[in-house]
């Protein structure tokens, strides 16, 4: 039996329901707020959050240096910031 699809108009596209705990954290974020991430992955996806959930924002992410000997920690700092037009 083939399948019949329907073609429709005017349909609202819903909305992207973005419930993790990265897209809740960015989405409270405000303009300038840094977050201090233990790791490359956590901190990619924070930064991804942001990109997606946070239209006129872009994430900014810095590794985390050790203030008297400048060696890498291992950690990152994402911060939420306007896009400049």
């Amino acid at each position: 039996m083939k399948k019949k699809y329907v073609i429709e108009k005017n349909m609202p596209v819903l909305p992207v329901q973005s419930w993790g705990r990265w897209s809740q954290l960015a989405l409270r974020m405000e303009d300038g707020d840094s977050v201090l991430m233990p790791n490359v992955n956590e901190a990619n996806a924070l930064r991804t959050a942001i990109y997606v959930n946070c239209k006129g924002f872009k994430p900014t992410m810095r590794k985390v240096r050790d203030t008297e000997t400048g060696e890498f920690t291992g950690e990152y700092r994402i911060w939420k910031l306007k896009k400049e037009e």
